[in-house]
C-alpha cells in the first residue's frame, strides 16, 4: 500500500515537484485498527481522475482484501488518504470459513 502511494507521488503528485514532502503517520484507534494518515503537500495542484490507474486500484484491492477501509481526500495542494485496516488476528471476510494451508495471517 505505502509502495503504492510513494509511486503514485513520485509520478504525479507531491513528489514530483523539488519541495514536495509526504507525512506519514499511523496509530491504532479506540477498536484496535491500525490507522495509516497520508498526506501530500508542495506539489502539482491535484485532482480527482475520472478514471482509476492501475496504483489506486491495486491499493484498493489489497485494502479490501484485507477487511480494511481507505478514504482519499483529493485537496488543491495534495491527496490526502485514510487507510483503516482490522486488528492484528482478525480474519478479514473474503477469507472466513475458507481453508488456505499456505497462508499464514499474523
Amino acid at each position: 500500500m505505502v509502495h503504492g502511494l510513494a509511486t503514485n507521488a513520485a509520478k504525479d503528485g507531491s513528489l514530483s515537484a523539488p519541495g514536495g514532502k509526504v507525512e506519514v503517520r499511523w496509530m491504532t484507534d479506540d477498536a484496535g485498527r491500525m490507522v495509516l494518515l497520508w498526506s501530500e503537500s508542495g506539489g502539482p495542484r491535484v485532482t480527482e481522475r475520472a478514471r482509476k490507474g492501475f496504483g489506486v486500484g491495486a491499493i484498493d484491492g489489497i485494502i479490501r482484501t484485507l477487511g480494511g477501509k481507505v478514504v482519499r481526500r483529493w485537496k488543491p495542494e495534495g491527496l490526502e488518504c485514510e487507510i483503516r485496516l482490522p486488528p492484528a488476528g482478525a480474519q478479514p471476510a473474503l477469507l472466513r470459513g475458507r481453508r488456505f494451508p499456505h497462508l499464514r495471517i499474523w
